[in-house]
């Protein structure tokens, strides 16, 4: 099983660190920007789609 998934795991720095910063800033579910919001208990990241998509995410 490893060597079936190893090749999958040789990408560049440059290809891991942009896909770290696509899951930080798209939402995981539709694909849209993630927006810095305000509400009653702080900041979280929302979806661009709300009401359409209601994914959240905490502010690390």
């Amino acid at each position: 099983m490893v060597g079936l998934l190893e090749p999958f795991t040789e990408v560049s720095q440059k290809e891991k660190q942009q896909h770290v910063e696509d899951l930080q800033t798209k939402c995981p579910y539709c694909g849209k920007p993630l927006v810095l919001r305000n509400g009653k208990y702080g900041q979280f990241w929302g979806c661009s789609a709300y009401p359409k998509c209601r994914f959240t995410r905490n502010v690390e």
